[in-house]
């Protein structure tokens, strides 16, 4: 019977905390309309009564012990993920590590690294970051951190993060083995802030066609996408090639900033209209520096959010050419409201449209299954071609030039290209989805650095160096041994070019970065070269 007492304390205490959480939401959007009373927030205070009652009920009664601070980490997920597919709830201990791709950065020491046959690698040493200045190589072999020994103990990548992550000014201490010259070393090392870049790869791909491909927006994308895009006009660039395929989108500010590049004075970017914060317009400025020159769009069905706004301001603008397949649909505006213990919930608050007034939300709820919608494009074969007899039944709107652009969800291209399937196998995606490619090639650089030394640029070795069949028997023999990626006659003829490039591209990326995969890939992108013939017969 002394039991009972402490849990209706408990409970009597926790059960309205959770309540005063959910009302967080409406509390936080009622401080934009001082106007209005906090009850016109909430549409049923008996239920939220209710609800607290459910819970004190099981916290008290349950025929087995529950943990009451589990009961409201369930919760508060349940409650939203009825609301729509993006609204969501995140733990404290996951916010930090959620939040770095959009704050652009994170506090370690600055090294791309792999775990291979228990042995920590350094693949890649960020450039100026904190490893470099210390005298960290590519190649070193980390045995010790903080003078403990991680060599041959079964440490997994999560394990390597927590040790080398940290606030930036505290120091870490690495323990190397470098086979090149066959000795052990130390290093203080002093964190510091390590970029997650968005732009991925900013290069020339003909005389006058720069290619830009951008990876996610964040805090920094703007001034990262702006800084690209001076060197590549120093470069004599007059026509751009902006690649947002699988870019999930991010931050809203830097996609206006970005369009805002493109756009003349007064254009309209994008706006968001919601329940209680009503219309905002986004409108471009006379800042552009990339006003005059010539534009192609490439989307694909993993273009999302940001990445739509983008591409929807361009296309009812008509500023430039949209390629590529309809993108995902992802126009709901999420709000992040921290609460008290460090969690924090992302609310839906309102939806983007673009300046035509499509919404760029594709439909979900009842009956309709929202993460499908790949699925369903493959099987409809809404990938492979373009069925102009369905868009005659989507909802049309004009752009700016009085061109037709169907509403329906995401942004349709001006001009599809369907998905390449051109060497695709199951064996190709057995060894896509292992560890084999990125392995092999760094145990590849790492016996052959002194010769690949040699390579002066990434372009010179993508003109140079050959995978030949013995290096491809190498790799397949490997893959089959360390991953047990059995191959089959049909994969080994049919994917052999594509696995051949692949071997290539993770080689130039451990030497040269992302700088270097991309080289060697959009060599071999069909629908990036069916967008440099296209830019290229468009006459400034």
């Amino acid at each position: 019977m002394e039991d009972k007492p402490s849990k209706q304390g408990t409970a009597a205490i926790l059960y309205p905390l959770l309540l005063s959480l959910i009302l967080a939401g409406g509390y936080y959007l009622g401080t934009l309309h001082t106007n209005k009373t906090q009850v016109e927030y909430i549409s049923n205070q008996n239920g939220l009564i209710k609800l607290n009652r459910v819970l004190n009920e099981i916290e008290l009664k349950y025929v087995d012990s529950t943990s009451p601070d589990q009961l409201v980490e369930t919760s508060i997920p349940g409650i939203l993920q009825n609301l729509d597919p993006h609204s969501s709830y995140i733990p404290a201990k996951n916010l930090s590590s959620m939040d770095e791709p959009l704050k652009g950065s994170f506090g370690g020491v600055g090294i791309r690294f792999m775990i291979l046959r228990d042995t920590l690698m350094v693949t890649s040493v960020i450039e100026s970051g904190p490893s470099e200045r210390a005298g960290i190589l590519a190649g070193d072999r980390i045995i010790a951190i903080n003078d403990s020994s991680i060599a041959n103990t079964g440490i997994k990548n999560s394990d390597v993060l927590d040790k080398l992550k940290g606030q930036i000014g505290t120091k870490v201490r690495i323990t190397v083995y470098r086979k090149i010259n066959n000795e052990t070393m130390s290093f203080e090392i002093m964190r510091g802030r390590v970029p997650i870049k968005s732009v991925e790869s900013a290069q020339m791909i003909s005389s006058d066609v720069g290619y830009l491909k951008l990876v996610r927006f964040s805090e920094p994308t703007a001034s990262e996408f702006a800084a690209a895009t001076d060197k590549l006009l120093e470069k004599g660039m007059n026509k751009l090639i902006l690649d947002l395929r699988d870019n999930g989108g991010g931050y809203l500010q830097p996609a206006v900033d970005i369009a805002d590049q493109f756009l003349k004075d007064g254009s309209m970017i994008v706006y968001t209209e919601g329940r209680y914060n009503g219309r905002m317009n986004h409108f471009s400025s006379n800042r552009g520096k990339l006003k005059d020159k010539t534009l192609i769009v490439l989307i694909n069905e993993n273009s999302a959010s940001a990445s739509e706004i983008v591409a929807g301001a361009i296309q009812d603008n008509d500023r430039g050419l949209i390629m590529g397949r309809q993108s995902f649909g992802k126009g709901l505006v999420q709000e992040p409201i921290p609460l008290s213990d460090g969690s924090a919930i992302r609310l839906t608050v309102a939806r983007y449209y673009t300046p035509s007034g499509r919404c760029i939300q594709r439909p979900y709820g009842k009956g309709i299954d929202y993460d499908a919608d790949y699925l369903d494009r493959y099987k409809n074969g809404a990938l492979y071609s373009l069925d102009s007899s369905k868009l005659e039944n989507l909802e049309q709107f004009e752009t700016r030039g009085g061109r037709i652009v169907y509403g329906g969800g995401g942004i349709f291209p001006d001009r599809f290209i369907p998905l390449d399937t051109t060497g695709v196998s199951s064996y190709l995606s057995d060894l896509s989805y292992s560890p084999a490619f990125s392995e092999f090639a760094f145990g590849y650089v790492d016996e052959n650095r002194k010769a690949l030394s040699a390579f002066q640029d990434a372009e010179s070795f993508d003109r140079l160096f050959m995978v030949s069949n013995a290096l491809f028997d190498d790799f397949v023999s490997f893959a089959k041994e360390s991953h047990e990626i059995q191959p089959t006659a049909y994969g080994l003829s049919a994917s052999k070019e594509r696995i051949k490039t692949r071997i290539k591209a993770q080689i130039a990326g451990n030497l040269w970065g992302n700088e270097g995969m991309y080289t060697v890939f959009n060599r071999t992108d069909r629908e990036l070269n069916q967008a440099l013939q296209a830019i290229e017969s468009i006459n400034n």
